[in-house]
Order: structure tokens, then C-alpha cells, then sequence
């Protein structure tokens, strides 16, 4: 449970951090973050390249230089990761995660978050809420789009049904195609291809059995057909001469 709850903080704390790097583009953005820290129980620090701290939530905390700090260090070096040690400051064990950003004036600061390890518990805790919501909009938006597929493909399979009844009809409807949907597109048109042949060959198939009645009808003389077993398979009695 414990290793559970360290790789979500881990998680959370990455997230957060990042979006704030994100947010921050000018100094006087620094002020932003009171805001975002007013209620919440996490640390944070803004760092100079020099490892001068240029801001920090806990007026408490010691304003000395950070530059040898492990995170800053990773940060710094582009290889932002999560490290938990202790802080003297606040006497217990202590998560950060700190990350790289560039404002706009070219210069590189490390936007570093970090909560009471102790404090992990009441940290997840507080973020349920937004986690459940998170999850209830997925999976709304899942179901609307599951839901909105089904019709379509449903659709579709109506769509080849009533292709296959056209077949035997004078009027054969092919697939109505679509290059916008490629899944369906080159399926449903090679469906199309093997449908327009067939249906050549059942209107040739019923242009030769009707021309051969005609010759039938018109044939006095009978006519036997025999297969290879020697079984009568087709007989017509010839017109009986008066």
C-alpha cells in the first residue's frame, strides 16, 4: 500500500509541477503561484540556474542556495526525477520533483514541488475528488463515442446487407463508399467489385437460360440430357407431329 501511494505522489507531483512550468513564462508570473498554493499542502520553489532561490511558498523555509540539491541538479541536467530525503527545515522526509522551464527572456529556472512524505495520505486523499471526476468524464466520453461507433458500424453492415439483396434485383445498389473513413473504404470497396461481378454473371446466367428456353420451345424434336452416371437430368418431349 505504501509503495502504492509513493508512486502516486510521485505521479501527482510530476504532474502538477509541470503544468505550472508550463504557466510560468515571466517573472512576474511568480506571483501566480500564491494563489495555487493557498490551500494546498505543497511546497513550492522557484530556482535560478545559480541555484539562488528567487521563490518559495514556505516563509518558513531556509533561503539558502539549492544548486547541490539532487532534483535541481537532475532538473537542470534535463533529467527531472523524484527524490524523497530528509529536510532538516521541517525535521521529516520530504518528496520533490522539480523541472526545467524557459521564460521569456531566454533565462532557465527549476520550478520544484514537494510535500511531507508523512503527509501522503491527506495529499491523495484531497486529490480523489478531481480523480473521480477525471475518471467520470472519461468514461462518459468513452460511452458517447462507444455508442456513436456502434451506430455507424451498425450502419454499415445494413448497408452491405442491402447491397447483397440487390443483387438478384434489375437495380443493384453498391456500397456507398467514403475515402473520409479508410477502414471501411478499401473493405467495402472490394466488397463492391466482387458484387458487380457477380451480378454480371447472374444477369448473363439469366440471358442464357432464357435464350435457351426460347430455343427449347421452338424445338420439335426430344430431347434427352444424360449426366456422367447416365441419370436423366433434363427430358423435353418433342411436339407430336399430326
Amino acid at each position: 500500500m505504501y509503495v502504492q501511494g509513493r508512486n502516486n505522489i510521485s505521479n501527482l507531483l510530476k504532474n502538477e509541477t509541470r503544468l505550472s512550468a508550463s504557466l510560468i513564462k515571466e517573472k512576474s508570473d511568480f506571483e501566480l503561484l500564491k494563489n495555487y498554493n493557498k490551500d494546498s499542502e505543497i511546497r513550492i520553489t522557484l530556482i535560478a540556474e545559480n541555484g539562488n532561490v528567487l521563490y518559495e511558498s514556505d516563509t518558513n523555509a531556509e533561503l539558502e542556495n539549492h544548486l547541490g540539491r539532487e532534483e535541481v541538479k537532475s532538473a537542470l541536467n534535463g533529467d527531472s526525477k523524484t527524490i524523497e530525503r530528509y529536510s532538516s527545515t521541517f525535521q521529516c522526509k520530504m518528496t520533490y520533483y522539480a523541472v526545467r522551464t524557459t521564460l521569456s527572456d531566454s533565462s532557465n529556472i527549476v520550478v520544484r514541488f514537494a510535500v511531507k512524505s508523512r503527509d501522503i495520505k491527506s495529499y491523495m486523499l484531497s486529490s480523489i475528488p478531481a480523480l473521480i471526476v477525471s475518471l467520470l468524464v472519461a468514461i462518459i466520453i468513452s460511452a458517447i463515442f462507444a455508442n456513436k461507433m456502434s451506430k455507424n458500424i451498425s450502419r454499415k453492415i445494413s448497408a452491405v446487407g442491402t447491397s447483397l439483396k440487390s443483387l438478384n434485383s434489375d437495380r443493384y445498389s453498391p456500397i456507398a463508399t467514403d475515402s473520409a473513413e479508410p477502414e471501411f473504404y478499401t473493405i467495402f470497396n472490394e466488397i463492391n467489385e466482387l458484387n458487380e461481378s457477380t451480378h454480371k454473371y447472374i444477369n448473363k446466367a439469366e440471358r442464357d437460360r432464357q435464350k435457351l428456353n426460347a430455343v427449347l420451345e421452338n424445338v420439335s424434336q426430344s430431347i434427352v440430357a444424360l449426366n456422367q452416371k447416365g441419370i436423366i437430368t433434363f427430358a423435353k418431349i418433342g411436339r407430336a407431329h399430326v
